[in-house]
């Protein structure tokens, strides 16, 4: 799980994910009938919310390793759990729109699994650095 490599590219898609499902909870007029339709899906928008929140989730993550490896892991994904949270704090006061608690657990789902993939990472590139030094 070397993510040092393609670290650019990884956060550029990541970003790109993150950045599309953030403006796509903003602005609901951009959905087509195709789109709603799929995303109303039972447990189709809680899918959408893992990912989403993964990605921004391993974008943080990626962006605190350039600064430091070691808590890039937590630091990473806290900071996308916390964007999350707050999204759900905004649509309490939005006519439309309603807070979620299964909505914050598939945020953290997705934050969870992304934090256990760049300490394994981490952990990896930790001992090949000791085996090579």
């Amino acid at each position: 799980m070397e993510l040092r490599t393609n670290a650019g590219l990884t956060a550029a898609a990541a970003g790109l994910v993150a950045a599309f499902g953030i403006w796509a909870t903003a602005f609901d007029g951009w959905r087509t009938d195709i789109i709603r339709s799929l995303l109303l899906e039972p447990g189709a928008d809680k899918v959408a919310h893992v990912i989403v929140y993964g990605a921004l989730a391993l974008l943080f993550g990626l962006v605190v390793e350039r600064a430091s490896r070691r808590i890039a892991w937590i630091v990473g994904p806290s900071l996308a759990w916390v964007v999350g949270f707050a999204d759900e704090l905004r649509q309490l006061g939005i006519r439309g729109r309603d807070a979620s608690i299964d909505d914050l657990l598939a945020n953290t789902i997705g934050v969870l699994v992304v934090a256990l993939v760049l300490y394994v990472s981490r952990s990896q590139t930790e001992s090949q650095d000791r085996l090579v030094g």
